[in-house]
């Protein structure tokens, strides 16, 4: 290297430096852009994943709004659902006492209509993945035992509050609170009406009172000859209720509608 050749050089390095450093500010600058998933040096990434790191509900909501509008999206909610219902669920019990109850509760055309048909199944299974959960109310009749099996809708569970765990084990529900507004259809009128909004608890399906009317204390109050309790099933937990299944690909989903895969103007 002669002495003319330094100047060319320390140019050239110079410009590479420049070059990192630019790269250096965009890396710095992601967390302000909003993407999720990135920590600064030094924040630490050792801490576990809580409910308030991911926006549950917005991103239900956005994994819905995805399978109504994206193919992509709700090829992967019908893929599921043919492979885990295929033409429907049944059960078979060894005891043929069993099976006999089990035929029962299965062949009610109330419960055929919520659970135990092809379309039910298919139905709870996309509302699963969509949600991450459901909450099953299970109508029991005091008279006849018949149970009647129906879907609450999650919103009406409220964050934080819709779910009373046993004291020391969050992973064990006890009560459900469910906030909702009665609504039923006026004749006369032509139409629906909404009702005042109502605060209601359930227990859990493993809560049952021994045979004891109101055996749950003063936060419990059912319809006569009719107890009400609530199954949870949370198959994609976060903070103790249920994240979207389709949450690690919404990412990709978003990447896919605006990716350009050169189809227009080509030719043969």
């Amino acid at each position: 290297m002669t002495t003319n050749d330094v100047p060319a050089a320390i140019r050239a390095h110079l410009a590479e430096l420049e070059q990192m450093e630019a790269q250096l500010d965009e890396a710095w600058a992601l967390p302000e852009l909003g993407e999720p998933g990135w920590r600064e040096l030094g924040r630490g990434s050792n801490r576990e994943l809580v409910a308030g790191d991911i926006d549950r509900v917005a991103q239900n909501q956005l994994a819905r709004w995805y399978v109504h509008q994206d193919p992509t999206a709700s090829q992967a909610v019908m893929l599921h659902n043919a492979y885990t219902c295929a033409r429907g669920v049944s059960v078979k019990a060894k005891d043929e006492r069993v099976q006999k109850v089990v035929d029962a509760f299965w062949s009610d055309p109330r419960n055929r209509h919520s659970l135990t048909r092809a379309a039910a199944q298919w139905a709870l299974n996309t509302e699963r993945q969509l949600e991450g959960e459901l909450f099953l109310g299970l109508f029991v009749s005091t008279l006849t035992g018949r149970v009647t099996v129906r879907l609450f809708d999650p919103s009406e569970f409220p964050e934080g509050s819709g779910v009373v765990t046993l004291p020391g084990d969050p992973t064990f529900p006890v009560y459900f609170r469910r906030e909702y507004a009665p609504r039923w259809y006026d004749f006369e009128a032509g139409q629906y009406q909404t009702g005042e909004r109502r605060v209601t608890y359930y227990p859990d399906y493993r809560n049952a009172a021994a045979g004891v009317p109101g055996g749950h204390g003063k936060w419990v109050r059912w319809e006569r000859h009719t107890e009400v309790y609530v199954m949870h099933v949370c198959t994609n937990p976060l903070g103790g209720r249920g994240l979207t299944h389709l949450n690690p690909g919404i990412p990709w989903v978003k990447a896919l509608k605006g990716f350009n895969f050169g189809y227009e103007g080509d030719s043969e």
